[in-house]
């Protein structure tokens, strides 16, 4: 593979497939490769012109639209490499943090240019144009400007499971050999129909999702994530009714669908044409695999459709996979991710670098083609490159040639010479019945010793003194000190606590549609304000006069901090100050407590209610877990008690 690989469908854009891009109105529009390749053409002209030169980055901050496919593929003919960002939510405001963190993304890219479909809330740093979409595709010229292409094909960020999204490189001619490989592991022949909800500016959806079709000249129905969340019922039309047979997914995906979609909605839909569907970008629950084929199953789904995989940025998407004519299968609730693919090699190390058996837990470290070329910059961090080799900085283990992932190392804990991991205590949970939707475990240290917490995301408790429904009902002790509590008024939004990685506080809310939230917790000052984005994503808190974070203060009840009222001095632990009354679900909190003492011995158990839309998550979905741990529960320990 070349890097003109990349460029090859320009050459003769088919007339006869092309890609359906799901509008904001819930609708499709179809737009034929042989427009997406003068759009293409278009934009790479108007990039030159505006002095985007060989080898220099142009960031992307657009939605899934035809926008997106010109920008990226005229980046490619410019000799540019495109570096695809995440777009604000259409139709909401700019989400509090979201400016800080685009500053931040756009400070690693150092891009020559910055296309997006509107002006961003914050001015872009000097010496940086702002290249509006339509302005670029509306420019005469329909003849590609004869540019060698770069030998950087795409800077992707990673997904940020361990603190701030870094910038990857990869190789232009290894980015295409990916793409192949990929479509041949999942047998993508010709004539293949893809459908995708992903968002195009993570690997999956762009990787695997859009360049895969798109190379091909394969039709693809590509929807935007924000319509999945409010219907995924279409996504599954997809495949019932428009013929769809390949797609990918993290697992939270089906999990949403199952919440979602009920037996009753899948009347007339065949699923039996849909040949793979991949599933990874976190631990994946077996009972999640089960659920969606049972839903679906009635239907025509087969079992071997459910590919899990595992893969992540820096390897330019996937590492290993479950083939065709295998069945999925798990040990000890651990979800197997298939074998390598074609020339890559994985190996599971320990602390020394040397290898371990089969069915050890250690890190997980990959040799092969799709390489990154390396990070930009040179913050160290868990997941490295060194000497091709990538040291992923996930936990897992080989049994019998089978990759199996526990998950980021930091979400563990080593106790008694074994590795207990938080997704392996949410399995526990779940299996027991006691894993509400939308929470995560998080586990951590203190100086007394371990700590395990339950973090739920629950509008419907009232606690601390908080007005209006929303709250946060906390119960436990770090260190000593009980933890925090804290409440909103009528919005719902919560503020609380501050990340130890990017500095940023966790906080917000959900409207009735998970699409936007804007909050503010009167009297005490504290503003929560943002969107829910495709990932469930959240916003950040601060109070307005001195812009320090607010943590445990509830108006007109008193403040409260480490647990405590100020006017008592009475430990709050989940109860209500009012009535003295313990809040909704306090004996399934007992049980959780009791259950992740057993998972995780010797660690203090706690569980902690917070408002809807609190928890932070990537934009692949996974929790956050070090920013939670941080945020709300090491926070709770740094505040004396009244």
């Amino acid at each position: 593979m070349s890097a003109a690989t990349l460029l090859s469908w320009l050459e003769s854009p088919s007339t006869r497939t092309g890609v359906n891009f799901g509008t904001r109105e819930g609708g499709w529009h179809r737009q034929s490769y042989a427009e997406l390749a003068r759009l293409s053409r278009r934009a790479a002209h108007a990039l030159v012109r505006a002095g985007v030169g060989t080898d220099d980055v142009v960031a992307l901050v657009l939605p899934s639209s035809p926008a997106f496919v010109a920008a990226f593929f005229g980046t490619l003919l410019a000799g540019a490499t495109p570096a695809p960002l995440a777009p604000p939510l259409a139709g909401a405001p700019s989400a509090a943090g979201y400016d800080d963190r685009m500053s931040a993304l756009l400070a690693a890219a150092r891009p020559r240019a910055v296309i997006a479909d509107r002006t961003p809330a914050r001015p872009l740093p000097p010496g940086i144009p702002l290249l509006h979409s339509a302005a670029l595709l509306g420019h005469p010229e329909e003849t590609g400007p004869g540019r060698t292409p770069a030998a950087r094909g795409l800077v992707q960020f990673t997904s940020g499971s361990g603190g701030r999204a870094r910038g990857v490189a990869l190789g232009a001619a290894a980015l295409a050999g990916h793409v192949a490989a990929i479509r041949d592991w999942l047998e993508a022949g010709p004539g293949t129909v893809w459908a995708s909800w992903l968002p195009v500016h993570h690997d999956m959806g762009l990787v695997g999702c859009l360049l895969g079709p798109v190379l091909a000249q394969d039709e693809l129905w590509l929807m935007r994530p924000e319509t999945f969340v409010r219907r995924p019922l279409e996504y599954l039309r997809c495949f019932g009714l428009r013929g769809a047979s390949v797609s990918a997914t993290p697992a939270f995906g089906l999990d949403h669908i199952l919440r979602k979609v009920r037996p009753e909605d899948l009347t007339g839909l065949d699923f039996s044409g849909w040949h793979s569907l991949v599933v990874g970008a976190e631990r994946i629950p077996p009972g999640t695999l089960r659920g969606f084929h049972a839903l679906l199953g009635l239907h025509g789904l087969r079992r071997a459709t459910l590919l899990p995989a595992y893969g992540l940025a820096e390897a330019s998407l996937a590492v290993t996979g479950v083939r065709h004519g295998q069945q999925w299968t798990e040990e000890k609730s651990v979800v197997g991710c298939g074998s390598p693919l074609p020339g890559t090699t994985v190996r599971i190390v320990g602390d020394d670098g040397r290898d371990l058996p089969d069915r050890t837990v250690g890190e997980i470290a990959v040799r092969g083609p799709q390489i990154a070329l390396g990070h930009l910059g040179d913050d160290l961090r868990d997941t490295r490159i060194g000497d091709g080799e990538l040291r992923t900085g996930d936990a897992g283990f080989l049994a019998d040639g089978q990759l199996f992932v526990h998950g980021r190392i930091g979400d563990g804990l080593k106790l008694r010479g074994q590795w207990v991991f938080a997704e392996d205590v949410e399995q526990t949970l779940r299996r027991a019945g006691l894993l509400p939707p939308r929470s995560a475990v998080v586990l951590g240290e203190d100086a007394t010793g371990p700590v395990a917490a339950l973090v739920t995301e629950d509008d419907t408790t009232a606690g601390g003194g908080a007005t209006g429904g929303g709250a946060i009902a906390t119960g436990g002790a770090i260190g000593g000190a009980a933890t925090v509590t804290g409440g909103a008024t009528g919005g719902g939004a919560v503020a609380t606590g501050r990340t130890a990685e990017d500095d940023t506080t966790v906080t917000g809310g959900t409207a009735e549609d998970d699409t936007t939230v804007t909050g503010r917790i009167t009297g005490g000052g504290a503003i929560a304000a943002g969107r829910i984005t495709e990932d469930d994503t959240i916003v950040t808190g601060r109070t307005a006069e001195d812009d320090t974070t607010v943590t445990g203060r509830i108006t007109g009840g008193g403040a409260i901090a480490a647990g405590r009222t100020a006017e008592h001095g009475t430990g709050l632990t989940g109860r209500t100050p009012g009535d003295g009354g313990s809040p909704p679900g306090a004996s399934a909190d007992d049980a959780v407590r009791r259950l992740l003492r057993r998972a995780v011995p010797g660690a203090d158990a706690l569980v902690l209610r917070v408002g809807r839309g609190t928890l932070a998550r990537t934009p692949s979905g996974k929790p956050r877990r070090r920013v939670i741990w941080h945020s709300l529960v090491e926070h709770a320990a740094d505040h004396p008690q009244p």
